[in-house]
């Protein structure tokens, strides 16, 4: 690879690859992360009579997303924190820590991820993940 200033580097190759909404999944040999996995065919929105659907069909079901070192999910909205897929995602990744901001732990909670799987995230203080 090369740099912006043309300098050779030997970093190893980083996949990025998009989910629909807001969502990734960032893949480089030192693990595998998802960054708000919305893997549902809708959007529950309480203001709504009827939810809102994809405009594209999900690229994976939730439950065959694996080999996940960590699921990062940014906050608490419905397409970024999924209800119909975060405990299946979860589940299919039992070593993977779920990290989240710590006020939307409840809703974590309530829709299925078990609580000892969480990371709540602090403004200002760094999280560890090791190498990823």
């Amino acid at each position: 690879m090369t740099d912006l200033n043309g300098h050779h580097n030997h970093m190893p190759p980083t996949d990025i690859t998009a989910l629909g909404q807001a969502g990734f999944v960032i893949t480089n040999p030192a693990g595998r992360i998802a960054i708000d996995p919305w893997l549902s065919d809708w959007i529950e929105q309480p203001e709504r009579e009827v939810p809102e659907k994809r405009a594209i069909r999900a690229p994976i079901r939730p439950e065959n997303l694996t080999g996940l070192s960590a699921v990062l999910v940014t906050h608490g909205h419905d397409d970024h924190l999924d209800p119909g897929a975060i405990a299946a995602i979860s589940e299919a990744n039992p070593d993977a820590p779920i990290v989240l901001p710590a006020p939307i732990a409840s809703l974590a909670v309530g829709i299925g991820v078990p609580e000892d799987r969480l990371v709540r995230a602090y403004v200002g203080q760094p999280i560890d993940l090791g190498a990823v």
